[in-house]
């Protein structure tokens, strides 16, 4: 949605790596990334996050978590299960 697509483009442009998840694939995400490339010059890398043991991976390699979705079957796009500690300060 247009929360995480801005934070993507924000981040990216103030040199953070970013990857944005597709919580139904990596297709919609690939093409996410190429607009956003395309329309501010920045570069975001997609990944596949539509089982939990992508999204675990995704996090267990990451610094910081930006969860900027629900999922309507779900609730969060990041549940307790993929990180422990969601939801903690």
């Amino acid at each position: 949605g247009v929360v995480g697509y801005c934070t993507a483009v924000i981040a990216a442009s103030e040199g953070a790596n970013v990857t944005i998840v597709g919580h139904d694939g990596i297709d919609r995400v690939t093409d996410i990334a190429a607009s956003i490339k395309e329309r501010f010059g920045v570069v975001v890398e997609p990944a596949d996050g539509s089982t939990d043991a992508y999204k675990t991976a995704i996090v267990r390699a990451t610094e910081t978590v930006f969860p900027a979705a629900t999922v309507p079957e779900h609730g969060t796009a990041i549940t307790q299960d993929v990180c422990p500690n969601a939801g903690s300060p």
